[in-house]
This record gives structure tokens, sequence and C-alpha cells, in this order.
């Protein structure tokens, strides 16, 4: 039964990301009016990875051992990814909105 779930989450998943790939290639560049909160959501962004590294956290072995060899590299690289994210979207805001 949890192998039926992890199935359809999975393709769930694989569902949205594929709308959203095909929403990036069709995308169009417009002028889009600057966040009002802009650099509270780029905080939010960056303290998300962190948040859900510790938050589900227990004092027994075997969820230090998950911790250390599989949650820490994947928040190292989800974070890259957000400092990654966000560095091409100042570049882009700076250059979009130059007046």
């Amino acid at each position: 039964m949890a192998s039926i779930c992890i199935f359809i989450a999975a393709a769930i998943m694989v569902g949205f990301a594929a709308i959203n790939i095909s929403k990036i290639i069709n995308a169009k560049v417009a002028y889009a009016k600057p966040n009002p909160y802009r650099k509270q959501l780029i905080a939010l962004y960056l303290a998300l990875p962190l948040l859900f590294l510790f938050f589900p956290f227990s004092t027994d072995w075997d969820t230090y051992t998950f911790l250390v060899t599989i949650r820490v590299p994947i928040t190292i690289v989800w974070e890259l990814l957000m400092v990654l994210g966000i560095w091409l979207d100042n570049k882009m805001y700076k250059k979009y909105h130059k007046n």
C-alpha cells in the first residue's frame, strides 16, 4: 500500500514538474511590477532549506545517520540552487527595471 502511495505522489510531482517546464519554455518576457516585499521573500527563500533541515528532528541514531548522509548534502544543494536562482533573478531585475 505504501509503494502505491509513493508512486502516486511521485507521479503527481512529475506532472507538476512537466507543467512548470512547459510554462517556462513557452513563457514570454514581460514587464512585471516590482514586488514591495522582495527582500523579505529572499530571506524566506534562503531560510526555508535550513528550517526543513532541522524541523523533524529527534535524538535517535537512525535520524542522525539520515541527517548526516542524506539531508545535509541535499540541503546544501537546495541552498546553492536558491542562491543561484536569486542571483539570476536580481540580474534580470536590474536589467529590465532600469528606470
